[in-house]
């Protein structure tokens, strides 16, 4: 093996298992991501909207690429101001007991899992742009391997567009950032 290969396979190792190494002390990391959104047949609280699937791809960050997977549901609540100052469409998380907005992110490297519950999230449709802007917030609730018993929290904020919605089902694309405070026991 080579001297570049070496120093490429310990800066990976120091990389992937740096981080649970450092188990006493909060790691915040923050990844952009891209994926998609699509309705379910779960309508959790009876309101005609369904809660929607929710894919995205992490790209980057200490961890190596990163999917989260998962399902949240949102409430229409009226019309105000996007963050671009356009009025359009309020949406908000519904979060309970009942209605989980629940994600498990999996690191390809490793196949850990991260448990995700999102408590408060909301989303703007400005039909001007067509832009749909989407922030979240939540905890982290466990997890697999190096990641057992981790806790946390977890932001996410981004834009998205809908391809296709008829007032109940709603698919279409998503980027942004997902910033994770992540603790190990």
């Amino acid at each position: 093996m080579s001297k570049r290969n070496v120093f490429a396979t310990a800066l990976l190792a120091t990389l992937a298992f740096g981080f649970a190494a450092s188990s006493a002390q909060a790691q915040t990391i923050t990844s952009s991501y891209s994926g998609t959104f699509e309705s379910t047949a779960i309508d959790s609280n009876a309101d005609g909207l369904s809660a929607s699937r929710q894919s995205i791809r992490l790209l980057d960050g200490p961890m190596g690429p990163s999917t989260m997977e998962g399902i949240n549901e949102l409430a229409i609540t009226g019309q105000g101001a996007c963050p671009n100052g356009n009025l359009g469409i309020q949406f908000t998380m519904v979060s309970s007991p009942a209605t989980p907005a629940a994600l498990v992110q999996r690191f390809e490297r490793s196949g850990d899992l991260l448990f995700l519950n999102f408590t408060s999230g909301s989303a703007c449709f400005d039909g001007t742009t067509s832009i749909l802007f989407l922030s979240a917030t939540g905890t982290i609730g466990g997890g697999t391997g190096a990641l057992a018993g981790a806790t946390g929290s977890i932001t996410v904020a981004g834009q998205g567009t809908f391809l296709f919605f008829d007032g109940r089902d709603a698919f279409g694309p998503q980027a942004g950032t997902v910033t994770s405070n992540i603790v190990l026991p």
